[in-house]
């Protein structure tokens, strides 16, 4: 379980799960702020896992991105609007 997080980052919030090896997600009072970036302009929308070979593309209307799982409950979740 992740509450009361405020975290800022360039292209949006990533969960990438491998082998089912996670389950049971619980996500609550998040709130998201994107920064400007160099970056995004290179690489595009996608999470980069690295040193993982998982990229995952986001798209533009997403701040979180959750990959590999279903078990995943979300409460009070909040992204800028600035894309």
């Amino acid at each position: 379980m992740a509450a009361n997080v405020i975290c800022e980052g360039e292209n949006a919030i990533g969960i990438i799960v491998t082998g089912g090896n996670v389950e049971h997600i619980t996500l609550s009072n998040v709130y998201f702020t994107s920064k400007e970036s160099s970056n995004l302009s290179l690489k595009g929308r996608v999470l980069d896992a690295n040193p993982s070979p998982y990229f995952i593309h986001v798209p533009d209307d997403c701040f979180l991105r959750i990959v590999g799982t279903d078990s995943v409950q979300i409460s009070k979740v909040h992204g800028d609007d600035t894309r």
